[in-house]
């Protein structure tokens, strides 16, 4: 057995150094002097604001000063956090929480679970996350006087973009301002350099691509690890294209090993002689290799990558393995079995012509949005009816628990989920009280 990949951390500790990371990433943004000055001096009239969502909701604020609709970008999906402000049915009975690992016939317990992982998110992002920046909005933007909250500014999104596809998600539904984008990251294909195009031309009992991505490399795992990789990797027939991100050399050499600092991943997995790809489970990833007709094994490590290595196991175009388990045994059956069977390659093909089927391009797409946003901003706000408050969201939770004795098989004391779920929705609802719209830094 190998030595494992990382440490295992459990949800709350992980998400709480996420938000702790992010929260100490955007101070530091916020002490460039450059943007010092341009939130102080700028004058400029804007007629739209795109702003990522994920942690940097401090810079909402632009879409107050400016007086200009806001539009937010999710880089990795929808989270359950963002159906709440955008007035979305959090379906929590069947879409998992986007780092909860499980498919959507979740159990009773899973069900449990998820409802866990999606309150503590919630809240704990208002009263953590989202108190520490609306502190650090004041400061910032002291200039503009008083300043709404950045939560009445995020509810007032004219649209938000996901990074995400129906081929590659789970199903779920979407109000009309939720606008999925999922691919456009991607590039068109470009020539590859001599020397890798070469070796993939080559490659008469074809090539598989290895990457982990830039912060789970190969080259900084522990060495027993790497030998356990290479191993695996060395006993097979295909040619190897190995992401190693170092100056040192492989510790053992294979004949069929080919380390490269940087991969142009995209281009790589175009190539018809690719036949694999062993990968990390990062979305744009996914999504490259859905795109380009191409099997995964994947290793995930943490974030939303145990449920995209979870969804492509499912839909029958990738093997998930767990990186506590990996060694080269288990390594080596998955890619003997992913490059012998052809129910992978098939689903994969099927899948890819699924992801690139669109009525317009991505790109065409978006630019409609995107100008439809800025044109009839009020136009596309989610109504008032449809805002989903928690209390809206634990109902079923609580009739359930009505209905449901406790036996031997179901040991809990239902009583207290209700009561729990009473308690969090009053709580929430309190601070939902008095709040009111801010259009414009002048009032307007």
């Amino acid at each position: 057995m190998m030595k494992e990949f990382g440490k295992e951390v459990d949800f709350f500790t992980s998400q709480h150094r996420l938000w702790s990371i992010m929260n100490a990433y955007t101070e530091y943004i916020l002490n460039a002097e450059e943007l010092k000055r341009f939130i102080e001096e700028d004058n400029s009239k804007f007629d739209l604001v795109i702003a990522e969502e994920f942690f940097q909701q401090i810079f909402y604020v632009f879409s107050y000063k400016y007086r200009a609709p806001l539009i937010l970008l999710s880089t990795f999906g929808v989270g359950h956090y963002m159906n709440e402000y955008m007035g979305n049915s959090m379906e929590i009975s069947y879409v998992p929480h986007e780092f909860f690992a499980v498919s959507g016939d979740m159990t009773v317990f899973d069900r449990l679970k998820n409802l866990a992982y999606t309150l503590y998110d919630i809240l704990a992002r208002r009263y953590y996350s989202l108190a520490f920046q609306n502190e650090l909005a004041k400061s910032v933007f002291k200039n503009l006087g008083e300043i709404p909250n950045l939560e009445e500014l995020e509810r007032n999104a004219s649209l938000l973009l996901i990074n995400a596809h129906y081929s590659t998600s789970i199903v779920r539904p979407y109000v009309p301002n939720i606008v999925e984008i999922g691919g456009i990251h991607m590039d068109a294909v470009k020539n590859l350099d001599e020397d890798l195009r070469r070796l993939l031309d080559e490659a008469k009992d074809g090539a598989v691509l290895f990457s982990f991505g830039s912060v789970m490399d190969l080259s900084r795992q522990p060495r027993e690890s790497i030998a356990e990789v290479l191993a695996a990797l060395g006993s097979i027939a295909q040619t190897v294209i190995l992401k190693w991100n170092s100056d040192e050399p492989l510790p053992i050499l294979y004949g069929n090993i080919h380390p490269y600092k940087w991969i142009p991943q995209n281009d790589v997995l175009a190539h018809p002689n690719l036949r694999a790809f062993v990968t990390h489970g990062g979305l744009h990833s996914a999504m490259e290799a859905i795109h380009h007709g191409v099997p995964t094994i994947c290793v995930p490590f943490f974030g939303d990558q145990p449920l995209n290595c979870l969804k492509s196991a499912k839909m029958g175009w990738g093997i998930a393995l767990e990186k506590k388990n990996l060694d080269q045994n288990v390594l080596r059956t998955a890619l003997n079995e992913i490059l012998h069977m052809k129910s992978y390659q098939n689903r994969a093909r099927e899948l890819s012509v699924v992801f690139k089927d669109r009525p317009i391009d991505v790109m065409n797409s978006t630019m409609f949005w995107i100008e439809y946003a800025s044109l009839f901003a009020v136009g596309c706000f989610p109504s008032e009816e449809v805002k989903m408050s928690i209390s809206h969201t634990l109902a079923p939770v609580r009739v359930g628990s009505v209905g449901l004795k406790p036996t031997k098989k179901v040991p809990l004391k239902m009583k207290w989920l209700d009561r729990l779920c009473y308690v969090v929705g009053r709580l929430y609802n309190f601070t939902e009280s008095g709040r009111t719209t801010h259009v414009g830094a002048d009032g307007a």
